[in-house]
């Protein structure tokens, strides 16, 4: 039983069809209707946290071996000057949530072209993290969760 904080969604087959489709909608000129959409199909193949895969660097991956090594988290913390919060926040980069959510990651053929694809669109060495703003710094987590969920609701689901 999962705690009551926690949320879990679970797609049907036609629901991640339908997001397939909507991530991967372009314009009639052509331009793609939502940034990085391949990092969602990766998340939905390999099961990381929006975070996790935020914090994921080219260098972490092994397309080799077919795997991918996560390490670090990204969340957004709130500006401090000591104990004081003064307005904003900023992206963090830390440890994972738990030890056990430091893992390897085997990659399925869809994870696998998901990374060629975001490293397609963008890439800044093997320095930078895979899914990275149009500067190669991380994405903020608010960002790409409202990309997501524009996802979602332009897609029916």
């Amino acid at each position: 039983m999962l705690p009551e904080c926690e949320t879990v969604t679970v797609f049907s087959p036609d629901e991640i069809q339908k997001f397939k489709t909507e991530a991967y909608a372009v314009y009639s000129n052509g331009k793609k209707k939502h940034q990085q959409a391949a990092a969602y199909i990766l998340m939905l193949n390999t099961g990381m946290r929006s975070g996790e895969i935020l914090a994921v660097k080219n260098s972490d991956i092994d397309l080799n071996k077919r795997q991918l090594h996560i390490q670090n988290t990204v969340k957004e913390i709130y500006k401090r000057e000591g104990i004081k919060a003064v307005g904003g926040k900023t992206t963090k980069v830390g440890k994972t949530k738990t030890k056990t959510s430091k893992r390897t990651i085997p990659l399925n053929d869809a994870a696998v072209n998901a990374i060629l694809e975001l490293r397609k669109e963008y890439y800044f060495g093997k320095d930078a993290p895979l899914v990275c703003d149009e500067h190669g710094d991380y994405t903020k987590p608010v960002n790409f969760r409202k990309r997501f969920y524009r996802i979602i609701k332009d897609a029916g689901i």
